[in-house]
């Protein structure tokens, strides 16, 4: 399995943890999305995962946290 191959199975699993949590949005299955919106989840996932990596850096090394809205309000 390549490194692709990989990175999309975490975004379907972020995308199926989310949708499991929340069945009232009756949400559709990963295969059934459109690749625009795959495209979405990805990026969502993308920044999340990089406010995590900076919230982690600035909790070990007493820097300053990150923005959690990275500008937007």
């Amino acid at each position: 399995m390549n490194h692709d191959e990989l990175t999309d199975r975490w975004h379907k699993s972020q995308y199926d943890a989310v949708r499991y949590a929340h069945p009232e949005h009756d949400l559709p299955e990963w295969e059934d999305l459109p690749e625009e919106k795959k495209q979405k989840v990805r990026k969502a996932n993308n920044e999340q995962q990089k406010f995590m990596n900076d919230l982690g850096a600035a909790i070990s090394t007493g820097g300053p946290l990150p923005d959690p809205f990275r500008g937007r309000s």
